[in-house]
């Protein structure tokens, strides 16, 4: 028999996919309004909605699963409850779901996002007992318990359809991380499930849009600072990182540009000799930099008195807290 060849060996699709994803969601911290305080990618403490997190300001989260697929491939009701290496997706997301709870947020989303289409077929499966059941259609049967969900004040008062009530039980025997109803009514109310999402190639289109719509740029320079980001994820989703999340500096220090075009003398060297009384006040100014509640810094004094080769020799040093120099008028 000739060796068969398999073309996706070792093809990480599936992670681009989830960071991609990820950084979607990093840059609406560009935007205020979106009120997010940070971002995590692969979080440390959650197992089965771990691969995106959104904190906001307001001490809410967002935590998303993300299922890639290559394969024009579907979700299905079978595959909320079916277990995989153990647990359904459902038993997973609802313990990760009270787990972020008790972690400290006030509130929390579940959000199953994923490039498959929503399932259209209904499925007939046999019990132990030999009788026969419907497991819905996905696509009928979600919107459908949502509606209910959303006019109902305790889970004991949903009524679900007689020909649906199997395939109900089984969704809620997949809840058993959650010890009552409550928290189940709960859960239920705060799970979205995302389906019919952009592909890798779309989501990647979708970035550069994104930063050429943040920054008004053309696509061309979008591309680039996408590049950057990408760089950035190697820090991101490593044990390289210091700490999990991403904030709005950490996007912005990624984005910034290091080889954008200036006219005329930039870089300005630090005048020789650099007085020794001055390197204890860079070195406070360095330590009041990184722990600095304000965010902005002013340096100021008499004309003459050594301002701009300070900041000089801030930024000429191998391991400067400065991450990018600008001017408000053209150096001397």
């Amino acid at each position: 028999m000739a060796n068969k060849k398999n073309n996706l060996a070792g093809i990480g699709d599936p992670y681009w996919y989830e960071w991609s994803v990820g950084l979607l969601y990093a840059l609406d911290m560009l935007n205020p309004d979106n009120n997010i305080k940070s971002v995590v990618l692969q979080a440390s403490n959650l197992q089965g909605l771990d691969d995106v997190i959104i904190n906001f300001n307001n001490g809410e989260s967002e935590c998303v699963q993300i299922k890639h697929t290559r394969e024009n491939d579907s979700l299905t009701f079978s595959d909320l409850i079916r277990a995989e290496k153990g647990v359904s997706y459902l038993s997973q997301f609802s313990a990760d779901w009270i787990k972020s709870l008790f972690s400290g947020y006030k509130n929390s989303k579940a959000v199953l996002f994923t490039n498959r289409k929503i399932g259209q077929q209904k499925y007939t499966v046999k019990q132990e007992n030999k009788e026969e059941y419907e497991r819905p259609a996905l696509d009928v049967f979600w919107p459908y318990v949502k509606q209910k969900i959303a006019t109902s004040s305790k889970l004991n008062e949903i009524i679900i359809d007689k020909k649906w009530g199997v395939a109900w039980s089984e969704l809620l025997n997949e809840l058993s991380p959650l010890t009552n109803d409550d928290q189940k009514l709960n859960f239920l109310r705060n799970f979205e499930i995302k389906t019919n999402q952009q592909d890798l190639e779309e989501i990647i289109e979708s970035i550069a849009k994104k930063l050429s719509k943040y920054f008004k740029i053309e696509v061309s320079l979008a591309v680039q600072l996408h590049q950057n980001l990408c760089y950035a994820l190697m820090k991101w989703t490593t044990t390289l990182r210091n700490c999990e999340e991403i904030f709005l500096e950490d996007l912005l220090e990624a984005l910034a540009l290091s080889s954008d075009n200036f006219k005329g003398i930039h870089d300005i060297p630090t005048n020789e000799p650099f007085f020794s009384s001055r390197i204890s006040f860079v070195e406070s100014i360095e330590k009041y930099l990184e722990t600095r509640i304000n965010p902005i810094v002013f340096l100021y004094g008499e004309p003459g008195s050594g301002k701009t080769n300070i900041v000089s020799h801030l930024t000429n040093k191998l391991d400067s807290v400065i991450t990018l120099r600008f001017y408000a008028f053209k150096p001397l």
